[in-house]
């Protein structure tokens, strides 16, 4: 009497083909959550740069030409500790191994003061 406890060749196939198709569409589309949350993230941290700069600016208005560092933000403590940080520089969450840097640019229209960050990575 033969043993017929085991499972086929084609059977082991068809699992793994299946396994293979499932794997093949849920990659992209996690990589493609993840980028879009890193993406999100590294404009939150944009927005909250400008909003700092612009507190930095309210409180020293005779001391600020046309931009501020990103520099000078972090060691004015303006910036919100929840985000990480590597040797006093924020870390790109964009790309883990590099920070950001760069400066916020002042632009004044008659009453209103409007601030863009002009931001570059490099190595922390």
């Amino acid at each position: 009497m033969p043993n017929n406890k085991g499972f086929t060749l084609v059977e082991l196939l068809a699992t793994v083909t299946i396994m293979v198709l499932i794997i093949s569409i849920a990659i992209p589309t996690t990589m493609k959550y993840i980028s879009r949350g890193k993406e999100a993230q590294y404009n939150q941290i944009k927005s909250e740069i400008e909003q700092a700069a612009d507190k930095y600016y309210r409180q020293h208005k005779d001391n600020v030409g046309v931009a501020i560092s990103l520099d000078k933000l972090l060691n004015a403590n303006l910036i919100d500790d929840q985000y990480e940080r590597k040797n006093n520089k924020l870390v790109d969450p964009r790309n883990k191994g590099k920070c950001l840097s760069g400066t916020v640019n002042i632009t004044k229209n008659s009453n209103r003061v409007e601030f863009t960050y002009n931001g570059t990575t490099g190595s922390c």
